[in-house]
């Protein structure tokens, strides 16, 4: 359980967090605890200093170093920070000593030889005397702290003091502080660790909702979007990110479903009528020629499903990047004379009469593109088949071309049935047809995927290709296409 918390990411969160403030808060009781201890001790010297100055004063005011006096000194009551046994001599400069405290009971303070040397030249001098050491029995517990003062007069030391207090009041202050911070430091991180498991926690709320919204999102939900806070934070950004990509994957998955149903729905109808005729020949004995016309129709029909797969075929490997163009220089004028060639059997079936206009800049100098040849002429022939099959009989239909800013602009026009503005958005999407084109007019008959096709081939070659119409009045498809320089050498992609 323990490790299942710390895996997840509010876990690694509070425990970088209680880290941190782990490091940073012993690092602080630290420095805390060294300024406390120093601050301590400096204040311990200096009531070991003050100490020693009301001897010096008393000793000054009556002249004399009487027992008496040294004893009245020693039994006086002097608010301290720190209290405990207080021992106290006086030495003279030859290093003898003049007067005890009684508290010494005969003992004589363990004054280091420097220290005293360092008092004759007029220093004072601190030192601390451990336990351990072998004269430390008079003094009980803790360390023994020693005020070396000399006394000057005229610049020459007249007698030493020395004061000892035993440090153990102040030791078990620094204890019981240490004692604090070690009880202290563990509870902080505790609460610290809590507080910030509580954070993380309010913070990844949202994701949590987050998380189980998503869980609820299927192929039957896509309609639920991710809960957002209106705050416009990072949760907020993130959830409108998933909220725009769950956009998408509806948007594509209705088109997949869209796409799966037109594709059973073309495939069936041929298959249907090819079905029905074959049922109706095997009824009853049929002459050689009912027989060649029923194979016709069935040739018709499976060209019509041979064309449906192939342009599936080429659609799939567009998606997938397997379909390779293969380019060379090509020169415009040619390749729309040839398509217009083509459609012209088509064209005369319907008496309309396909015009080709080429600008004046393109006869002084040639719009060459470097292009796939197989590809641009399946655009075109598909743009001119649907400018002839929503065309009324003897109406005309105009192909201009021109050089525009570099580009190759071609525009085939009609004044067929047009498109609603309503359609006109969709027209380049797969299986789409103007609701026009779905009735029983035989005008309509098509897979929906020719001018898929046609966007995919002029993009693939750099270029564009857009629709202007208006309903009743006719249709007008603009391709353009990147010019190549004539000089440009051959690229295959």
């Amino acid at each position: 359980m323990t490790m299942r918390i710390v895996k997840t990411i509010r876990g690694q969160i509070t425990a970088l967090y209680v880290t941190i403030f782990g490091i940073t808060l012993v690092a602080f009781s630290s420095i805390i605890y060294i300024l406390y201890e120093r601050k301590s001790w400096n204040e311990f010297d200096l009531s070991l200093s003050n100490r020693t100055l009301e001897i010096v004063d008393a000793i000054k005011d009556t002249g004399i170093l009487e027992e008496e006096i040294l004893a009245q000194l020693t039994q006086t009551v002097i608010p301290l920070n720190f209290g405990g046994s207080e021992y106290i001599e006086i030495y003279g400069i030859d290093g003898r000593p003049i007067v005890k405290s009684r508290s010494l009971q005969g003992y004589t303070l363990p004054v280091d030889r420097r220290a005293f040397t360092f008092a004759l030249l007029g220093k004072q001098t601190y030192q601390t005397i451990s336990t351990t050491n072998p004269k430390a029995r008079f003094w009980g517990k803790g360390d023994l702290r020693l005020l070396t003062y000399p006394v000057l007069r005229g610049g020459i030391t007249e007698y030493v003091i020395v004061l000892g207090r035993s440090t153990e009041t102040l030791v078990r202050s620094l204890f019981f502080f240490r004692l604090m911070l070690f009880v202290a430091i563990p509870l902080t991180l505790l609460i610290a660790s809590m507080g910030g498991w509580y954070i993380a926690k309010k913070a990844f709320d949202p994701i949590d909702s987050i998380v189980r919204t998503a869980r609820a999102i299927t192929a039957e939900h896509l309609h639920m979007r991710l809960p957002t806070r209106r705050v416009g934070d990072e949760i907020d950004q993130l959830s409108q990110t998933l909220n725009e990509m769950i956009d998408r994957l509806e948007q594509a998955f209705q088109t997949e479903k869209r796409f799966s149903g037109d594709v059973s729905h073309e495939l069936r109808t041929p298959l249907t009528i090819l079905k029905g005729e074959m049922e109706v020949a095997l009824q009853q004995q049929r002459s050689p020629e009912e027989y060649r016309e029923v194979l016709r129709s069935a040739i018709d029909e499976l060209g019509r499903i041979t064309k449906i797969v192939n342009d599936l075929l080429l659609l799939s490997r567009t998606d997938a990047g397997y379909e390779v163009l293969q380019h060379e220089l090509i020169r415009m004028d040619e390749l729309i004379m040839d398509a217009v060639h083509r459609a012209n059997v088509q064209a005369r079936a319907k008496d309309i009469d396909i015009t080709v206009r080429i600008s004046n800049d393109v006869e002084d100098e040639e719009i060459v593109v470097n292009g796939d040849p197989d590809k641009l002429m399946s655009l075109f022939s598909n743009l001119l088949e649907n400018a002839i099959k929503y065309s009324p009989p003897r109406s005309p239909v105009v192909v201009h071309l021109s050089r525009l800013n570099g580009y190759a602009e071609i525009i085939i026009e009609d004044h067929g049935i047009g498109i609603s503005q309503e359609d006109l958005p969709h027209i380049f999407d797969r299986f789409y047809r103007a609701d026009k084109s779905r009735t029983s007019d035989t005008q309509a008959t098509g897979t929906g995927l020719g001018l898929s096709i046609a966007k995919w081939v002029a993009e693939a070659h750099g270029g564009s290709i857009t629709a202007q119409s208006e309903l009743g009045k006719g249709t007008r498809m603009v391709v353009r296409l990147p010019v190549a320089h004539a000089d440009q050498a051959h690229d295959n992609i």
